[in-house]
């Protein structure tokens, strides 16, 4: 995730909560996903919004919409956290969380929207400055991506998703050169990614937290590789027509390169496309370290990663020793 649902969805259910609590009776069914039975909670939330002293209730809509993102039924989710807001429009966290579920079903300019709705009515809320952020690195408006993650940051420093974010745009605009300019050129820009996400680490807490840390621990490897005399080249695909080879370079060999899976999120949002990642494929004929340089999102960048641990090759040679290299994988999703 770039989203990473699970953690979203704990921040989006905390901050509802928080509200919640000035109430002084609280539904069964909001009790029920406050204990996380999130399908008898939403089972007694769709029943109580059929009643006629419910169906006006905002609040149950809203906590029923969050029960279909628990479940992962995000049309559902959709239809429940459009009525909440339809009849609550000053609840900028209603707002925010079917922002959430529009970004997931990869319905972008309804995303920002709905984010943009909640930053009017709550200007310092970081989630919604998170989510439109993304919404707009889906769409690879990088700019505005930066901008909002910037403001996620100021918002909530100890927070973790806006670091994360700021540093997806920056391997985001390293994969638009990888493939003609060499990695060492890019090193400036990597150091400066590394440079934003050990600023996060230091000031995160709650969950997250570790991602800051493997996002960083990964760009690290690519920084050593950068001082390689090979990283003055640029990138290239490993399972494209190579380059002619240098004199005593035996290349890499793919042996064998697994089909990623697919996930039901996914399938939901009609997710398709390609994912780019840069491999360092080890001296030792294993994969030593693997950096998303082009996502899609919606578990499909945890597949492909998944995969690509598990490709066989023989690794490049110069003058008959095995040495690192780092090429490009590609893989390409496709419902139909």
């Amino acid at each position: 995730m770039l989203i990473r649902s699970l953690i979203v969805l704990v921040v989006i259910g905390a901050g509802y909560f928080a509200a919640l609590g000035q109430n002084q009776e609280v539904h069964p069914g909001v009790k029920l996903y406050r204990e996380g039975k999130y399908k008898d909670a939403r089972d007694r939330l769709a029943a109580a919004v059929k009643d006629k002293a419910n169906e006006q209730n905002a609040e149950l809509w809203n906590v029923l919409g969050l029960a279909y993102v628990a479940e992962n039924k995000f049309k559902d989710a959709r239809k429940a956290l459009e009525k909440a807001v339809s009849l609550d429009p000053g609840m900028a966290s209603y707002h925010v969380n079917l922002a959430f579920v529009l970004l997931t079903l990869r319905q972008m300019g309804k995303a920002r929207g709905e984010a943009d709705k909640a930053i009017a009515v709550d200007p310092k809320i970081g989630l919604a400055y998170f989510i439109r952020g993304t919404a707009f690195y889906w769409d690879e408006k990088l700019d505005e991506a930066d901008r909002d993650a910037k403001q996620a940051i100021a918002l909530n420093e100890q927070g973790a998703d806006g670091y994360i974010l700021e540093s997806r745009v920056m391997t985001a605009r390293l994969s638009k050169t990888l493939l003609t300019s060499s990695l060492k050129k890019q090193l400036p820009l990597i150091e400066q990614a590394m440079g934003m996400l050990e600023a996060g680490i230091k000031k995160c807490k709650g969950n997250g937290c570790g991602d800051l840390k493997d996002e960083y621990d990964g760009l690290s490897v690519f920084v050593e590789y950068a001082k390689n005399r090979d990283a003055d080249k640029p990138l290239t695909l490993a399972d494209g027509t190579p380059p002619p080879p240098e004199p005593g370079v035996t290349p890499i060999k793919i042996l064998s390169k697994p089909r990623p899976g697919y996930t039901d999120s996914a399938r939901q949002s009609n997710t398709q496309g390609s994912i780019q990642l840069a491999v360092l494929f080890g001296a030792n004929g294993r994969i030593q370290n693997i950096l998303v340089l082009k996502r899609l999102g919606n578990g499909l960048d945890e597949q492909a990663v998944t995969a690509a641990r598990k490709i066989q090759f023989e690794p490049m040679k110069r003058d008959g020793k095995a040495v690192p290299v780092i090429k490009v994988i590609e893989y390409t999703f496709s419902i139909y």
